[in-house]
């Protein structure tokens, strides 16, 4: 008779994990969780949080790692900013200020200098194909400056 083996709960707190989707670094060893307005860097091997990402000052939307380095994380935020962590030292490294609520965070390779992220236009309700339609979102391609300042 085989023995089953028992779940084991580590950690448990935080936003759904369903709200958005965790990200695994390049090698896998971390998982990074969005948890309201912070990123939790998992250790997979030890399955401890690492890292608690804090900056951001409203809702945490959109977690990718950095195409052109991938020690490196973007996050944004309902609070209109992207921010470049050293996720293996949880150092915040820039904030790129962008203005209005960022829903979601895209990377691209061959984009290295840009993010995409999607906004809401705020436009007026409107009808389309017999539906009342309040949220219209927008993909923005967002130019990342090279600055040796904290915050762009």
């Amino acid at each position: 008779m085989e023995e089953e083996e028992s779940i084991r709960v580590v950690h448990c707190g935080g936003s759904e994990l369903n709200f958005r989707r965790a990200v695994f670094s390049a090698d896998s060893k971390y998982i990074f969780c969005v948890s309201g307005d912070f990123v939790k860097v998992y250790s997979t091997t030890t399955e401890e949080c690492v890292h608690i990402l804090q900056g951001h000052t409203d809702l945490v939307t959109g977690i990718q790692l950095n195409p052109s380095n991938h020690l490196q994380l973007y996050s944004c935020s309902f609070d209109g900013t992207v921010k470049l962590w050293d996720y293996l030292d949880g150092i915040l490294i820039k904030t790129f200020l962008v203005g209005p609520k960022l829903y979601a965070l895209f990377t691209h390779h061959s984009a290295e200098d840009s993010v995409f992220v999607t906004i809401n236009k705020e436009e007026p309700e409107t009808v389309i194909n017999g539906f009342l339609w309040a949220d219209v979102f927008q993909l923005v391609s967002v130019k990342l400056p090279k600055s040796p300042s904290q915050e762009i």
